[in-house]
């Protein structure tokens, strides 16, 4: 998030501004024991297949954004509670 704002400054013209922000925000992140750079992978999605559009065995609506994922290739259906595989 703090390199898409940075980047949409530096667009803009705010170079000065888009480096003040990442800098503050990695001084403030270290305060507390982290880095940016940790942050930016504990928060990376996983890499996920696709749904199929609905459920096989309750003909539920699939989305990725809304089922319990158990792994990469499969997920929970949140209206019945069968396992989904991706394709």
């Amino acid at each position: 998030m703090v390199h898409n704002i940075a980047n949409a400054l530096r667009s803009r013209g705010f170079e000065p501004q888009a480096a003040a922000l990442e800098q503050d925000t990695q001084a403030r992140l270290a305060a507390v024991g982290l880095s940016l750079d940790s942050v930016l992978m504990e928060s990376a999605p996983p890499q996920q297949g696709t749904l199929p559009p609905t459920c096989s065995q309750c003909g539920g609506p699939l989305r990725a954004d809304e089922v319990e994922w158990i792994n990469a290739t499969s997920a929970e259906c949140p209206y019945c509670g069968s396992t989904v595989t991706t394709h």
